[in-house]
């Protein structure tokens, strides 16, 4: 026999979990499409954007919210609402798996799910790199009017750091460092 209680109670509890299994998701997701999908031997440093983690929050707070609809009345009205919002939640994570910046041999390539940027390394024509003391500094490349800002992440290494040094050399790009005031 078909109970409301439990089937209210079913939806409560598959919150619960999302919600805890959520989080991981959050955190993992973007780290892994990028090591799976966007792999490349030649890549210097490749590292999800900020948006992406934001997409990824947005689209489980969608889906809980389209459960808890669901969990409160069942019409037609909450049906169609509950489908929206897994619509939505699909489309958002679909957005989150976009974004990346990578600094590769051949190209620095930022892209969000709305915006792309790429220079190969000959049409840069100046490097800046900003940091401060005990924070991740901040790449900026430049390439005419156009500028990419690359945030250090926890991918940055001494070694990335010394292969965009490297190309710059390579490539007689300009290559300045400043410190914060």
């Amino acid at each position: 026999m078909y109970d409301g209680v439990s089937f209210r109670m079913g939806i409560f509890i598959a919150i619960i979990v999302i919600i805890l299994l959520g989080g991981f998701t959050i955190f993992f997701s973007p780290l892994f499409v990028l090591s799976i999908f966007y792999f490349d031997s030649n890549n210097i440093v490749i590292s999800p954007v900020t948006e992406n983690y934001i997409y990824l929050t947005l689209s489980f707070v969608v889906l809980i919210i389209g459960l808890a609809i669901l969990a409160w009345r069942r019409k037609f009205v909450t049906y169609t609402l509950f489908t929206l919002s897994l619509l939505m939640f699909v489309a958002l994570y679909y957005a989150s798996t976009i974004g990346h910046f990578v600094i590769h041999d051949e190209y620095v390539r930022v892209q969000s799910a709305f915006n792309k940027q790429q220079f190969a390394w000959p049409d840069i024509e100046k490097i800046y790199y900003e940091y401060e003391v005990g924070f991740p500094g901040t790449y900026s490349f430049y390439s005419g009017e156009n500028v990419v800002t690359i945030i250090e992440t926890g991918q940055f290494t001494s070694g990335v750091s010394s292969e965009i040094t490297k190309r710059a050399h390579l490539y007689d790009i300009p290559f300045e460092k400043q410190q914060k005031k």
